[in-house]
This record gives structure tokens, sequence and C-alpha cells, in this order.
């Protein structure tokens, strides 16, 4: 089992395998190199259980996510020989023989065409300290392009060798014309794949041991003109060591244009990552809205549906992926049927009812205040006037009987300052610092200005894992009410010192929120400059407003 209770299940297979979708021909994995792994069909992702969902606020979950069905397919696997050299040439051409004579395989050798039926290989070693892999492919006749003669099976094995010994019977054994042999091969070669006749070729004049060589060898050395052959015999070994040299000392070259263009190439990306607008995609019909895409079928799969605290779950998820804003903008109305995969529901929209702000500050005994980095600060460094005007109504609000707890951004904007900088930090540890010091510039000045009411603070520096940790969320908790209790006004701010994903988003929302939740609060305010809240989060959602 893997982890997250998804189950692997490996195969092995040959290096040279090719993995194929049948309907398609289309290549999903090339395995040319031996511990060269593809995913074929992935496993479904392992639910999470109950106690993943385990929070501050939600202690004894009782929920757990299904396991998400694996992926099915159906594939061929074809596979390829992978050789440094392939020898090509007509039928009783004296390959095998070749093979033979140089390494250690044993092929079938007669004096008959088709003797090889399959390919065979060997190493070929050169000295003590090189070698290489020459590949006996199995004789190939006119029409081996269409088929002729197992001509596809034995063709495609040549596609993985990166150069030919190309062989020719000098002693026209079985009739046939050595320079009429020699093109029929090449234009078998060129109809099959193109790329095969530009693999480089040494030319090998073998037999040449027989008296009806020796008529032919002139001639087919004129033939060829300047062009390097050379002359062997595979059956008593003349030649065959200055062919062998040749042919390695060739490869070399080959084998280091290969490395260069590697080195060259710049690495393409394997992954494809979806934007936001491609995760899901919405169809309207007339009876129903079809929501389409990879994320949101999963999420249904993994959703037990006899579950409600479950079906919470999967509202949120289908929220978080916009889902729920696209269906709003394509103008779904009460009671239409949503069709994700195979599952169907009815929408139930929220009717919110508008109450003035003021209203709802007077009814709260207990409120929240958020204040951003913009509110507090100006230029790098603390805005005086700023600070005095939002202590000034906190106070009078405080005066009013009201609770108040003030969470605060700007350590950082008061530590640029006073370390003198002229912009904001832009390294993590760098912004540490920055908070490190401004922190305690940030609470003297909020100290400061309350005393003036007479109105005693308190400090809590919070991060999330105070939150999502038991002992840690009860300390914090009494800590809170026991400050209320005592008539102080609980200032918290993020520990920069030690957060890491919150400095990086720059906002205390999300703190705020877990404190109105904490200190149980009737009302959260939140200041800002701007003019509203996004309808969706503007880093995951280009239409977000």
């Amino acid at each position: 089992m893997a982890r997250g209770g998804c189950r692997r299940s490996a195969r092995q297979s040959p290096a040279g395998t090719i993995v194929r979708l049948p309907e398609t021909e289309e290549v999903i994995a090339d395995l040319k190199a031996v511990g060269q792994r593809a995913v074929i069909a992935r496993g479904g992702i392992g639910g999470k259980g109950n106690v993943r969902f385990k929070s501050s606020t939600f202690q004894a979950p009782r929920v757990a996510e299904k396991g998400e069905p694996g992926e099915e397919r159906t594939i061929t696997l074809e596979v390829k020989l992978i050789a440094d050299v392939g020898l090509v040439g007509y039928p009783n051409g004296g390959k095998s023989t070749l093979l033979a004579r140089t390494s250690a395989a044993k092929p079938k050798i007669a004096d008959y065409p088709f003797t090889t039926l399959t390919p065979n290989l060997g190493v070929v070693r050169v000295d003590p300290e090189h070698n290489f892999v020459l590949a006996d492919i199995p004789g190939l006749i006119e029409g081996a392009h269409e088929g002729a003669g197992l001509g596809h099976d034995f063709l495609r094995h040549i596609e993985r060798t990166k150069m030919l010994l190309h062989i020719i019977d000098t002693a026209s054994v079985d009739g046939r014309d050595p320079i009429t042999d020699y093109e029929q091969i090449n234009t078998e070669l060129e109809r099959y794949n193109p790329r095969l006749v530009r693999l480089p070729q040494l030319i090998v004049l073998n037999k040449i041991d027989l008296p009806d060589a020796q008529t032919n060898l002139e001639r087919v050395k004129d033939y060829f003109g300047k062009r390097r052959v050379f002359p062997i015999s595979a059956v008593t070994g003349e030649g065959v060591d200055r062919l062998i040299r040749a042919a390695y000392q060739l490869l070399q070259r080959i084998n280091e244009r290969i490395r260069e263009r590697q080195e060259t190439v710049e690495p393409q990306p394997t992954f494809h990552i979806p934007t936001p607008d491609e995760r899901f995609e919405l169809i309207t019909q007339k009876d129903r809205f079809i929501v389409r895409g990879e994320e949101p079928r999963r999420a249904v799969l993994m959703t037990d549906m006899e579950n409600d605290q479950a079906l919470v779950l999967l509202h949120r998820k289908l929220k978080k992926m916009g889902v729920l804003n696209a269906l709003i903008k394509a103008g779904i109305t009460e009671g239409d049927t949503v069709q994700v995969d195979t599952f169907e529901f009815t929408i139930a929209l929220m009717k919110s009812t508008h109450i003035e702000p003021r209203q709802l500050l007077a009814r709260a005994r207990r409120v929240v205040v958020k204040v951003g980095s913009t509110t507090v600060s100006k230029n790098f460094d603390l805005d005086s006037e700023r600070l005095d005007a939002l202590v000034q109504d906190l106070a009078s609000v405080k005066q009013k009987g009201k609770e108040v707890i003030l969470v605060t951004s700007g350590a950082i904007a008061a530590g640029t300052g006073r370390l003198g900088l002229t912009q904001r930090p832009q390294t993590l540890p760098g912004l540490q610092a920055a908070a490190s010091v401004g922190q305690t510039r940030l609470m003297h000045a909020y100290e400061h200005r309350f005393s003036q009411y007479k109105q005693i603070t308190g400090t809590m520096l919070l991060t999330q894992d105070d939150f999502n940790f038991r002992e840690r969320y009860t300390h914090m908790s009494n800590t809170l009410r026991a400050l209320l209790r005592l008539g102080a006004l609980p200032i918290i701010n993020e520990n920069d010192t030690v957060a890491v994903e919150e400095i990086k988003v720059g906002d205390n929302d999300t703190l705020a929120a877990y404190v109105t939740n904490l200190a149980e609060a009737d009302l959260l305010i939140i200041l800002s400059d701007q003019d509203g809240f996004y309808t969706a989060d503007p880093r995951k959602d280009p239409e977000a407003k």
C-alpha cells in the first residue's frame, strides 16, 4: 500500500518497451534505460481519515473521505531492441556469422535465407576497456516496409540503433546483384522511416573469401567511389578487426554529438499545471448545470453522500475551486439541478438581510477589530496621525462598555523604518528581522496612546500552530479571556519572527477570523483601504472582483 491508502501495482518490462494507446497510437511512455519508470495509469488518491479534519473548533469530526477510484487504461506494449550498432542487409548475407565472430552471441547460422527469425544482441569488445552492443537484425527483402518477410517486426528494431553496418553479399551466393541489394535495402529503410536511411552507415563487403567475390569486388568498390568500404570475411575473420575499430570510432563521435545536443536542449516541462480557468468547465443546459473537470469530479467521488458533515466539506471544496461562484455568475436560481460526474444535487441560495454597521456595533457585546499595515503605517514607518485616530475610536468603543480585541499588522513596516531601509525586505529572513525590530515599536506605540485614555493593553503574538494544537489553543483561550475579564484590551499580532506562510501572504485577515471564533465575539470589523472584499481568491481566480 502506498501513502494515503493508494494501492500501487508495478510491472517490469525490458528496456526498449514503448507504451501506446491503441485507439490513437499515441506514445505515452518510451522506456529506453534500465531502471526507467513511467506511470501508465494513476491510482486513486487515498481518502483522509476523520483525524485529518480535527481542528481547534472541530474537535470530534465525524467525517472521512472515500478513496478515489483509480484510472483504467487499455494499452499496447511494443519492445524495440536497444543497441548501439545494427546489422542490416539481405537474408543470408552473413550478419549472424559476423555477430558470432565479434561477440559471445550464439545466433543460428545456416546456408539458407531467413535462418535468423528474431533479432540477436551481442557485446563486441574492442579492447579490455571498451565495448559496444551489436544487434543482428533478421534479413530484409523488397517490400519489407509494407510487412513483407516480417518486415515491420524487423525494421522497428533498427529505430533504436545509432548507426548501421550494411552487410553486402559480395559473392552473390543467392544470385542477386550486390549493388541492387544495397540500393533496395536503403529504399526499404527510407520508406519505413526516413530517419533510418540518414543513420551513419559503414559499408561491409562480406564473403571475400569466396572466389565469386573477387569478380564483383572491384565493381562494387567503383560504385561507392571515394566512400570508405570494408571488405571482410566473417567466416575467416579477415578484415573484421579493422571494421570493428572503425565502427567503434564512429560510434564515439556519434555519442559525443548526442551529449552536446542533450546539454544545449532545455528540458521540456513534463506536467501541465492547470490555471484556474482550466480547473473545471461549466455547461448550461435547459434543465441543469453540468460541471466537468478533474478536481470537482474527484471531490464528489471522495465524498460520503450519506454524511451531513461530508456534504458540508464538499460545499467548501466546490466554493474554493470557484464552482459555486461560477454557478452564480451563470444565473443559477434556487432549486436548480447541478450535475458533477454522475452525482446530482439542487442548489440552495442564502438570502442576506442588510443591517447598518452602526446597528451591528450597537448590538455587539464583544468586538474584534482588525487593522492592516496600510491603516497604521505610511512610507515604511508608523503613521502617528492614523494611530492616534484609531486608538481614540477604539477607546471610545471601550468606554461604552464593549469588550474590544485589536488584531493588528504593521510590525514589518515599523521595523523597516527603524532599520533605515527604504523598501520592504524581499527575503524571508529579512522580513522576520524587520518584524522582530518593529514589533516592539508597534506595541509601544499602542501602549503609549491607550494609556492616555487610562486603558491597559496586553500583547499576544500568535501563529497558525497555536490554533492547531489543543494544548496551545486552550492556553491561548484562557489568556485571552483573562485579559478581557481584567478589563485589559488584548492586542494580537502574527508572530512574524517564526511564521512562514502568513508572512508571505502579508495580511492578518485569517488570524482575525480565528480570534473572533476563539473569543466568541459578536462582531468582526476589518479596517482596510480597499473598497470591499474579493469575490474569490485573486491569486487563484483572475476573474475575482
